[in-house]
């Protein structure tokens, strides 16, 4: 049974990280975070139609990087038993890291941040 979760994770974290690619393709080379806002957000963040009309691109990435986050979590501590190498367990714990925090930067940015911390809990 835990080999069958393990591939299940496995599989999950795979479909996650292909889902986020894929989202992240028409980003231009050299796709560092000024390329990902420019695409997410705006090239010029003042111009709120642009920055309003993204949104919806913004909101596909925030889910693709929570579905990562998440399906990285499960099978954090058992990437070697997974079939990940070190070198690879290390890569995909970095990008984890890189998309969280793009995120947190794009959300402040368009200012879709200030939204959430403002919403009533």
């Amino acid at each position: 049974m835990p080999e069958n979760r393990l591939k299940d994770n496995r599989s999950m974290l795979d479909a996650a990280e292909d889902a986020l690619r894929e989202l992240c393709e028409p980003v231009s080379p050299p796709k560092r975070t000024l390329d990902y806002r420019n695409y997410f957000c705006a090239r010029n963040l003042d111009n709120t139609e642009v920055v309003s009309k993204n949104e919806p691109r913004r909101a596909a990435l925030y889910a693709a990087v929570a579905e990562y986050g998440r399906a990285y979590s499960h099978i954090a501590h058992e990437l070697a038993a997974a079939g990940y190498s070190p070198r690879e367990a290390a890569g995909i714990q970095k990008e984890v890291a890189y998309f969280q925090e793009l995120q947190g930067e794009l959300q402040r940015a368009s200012g879709d941040q200030v939204a959430e911390e403002s919403a009533p809990r």
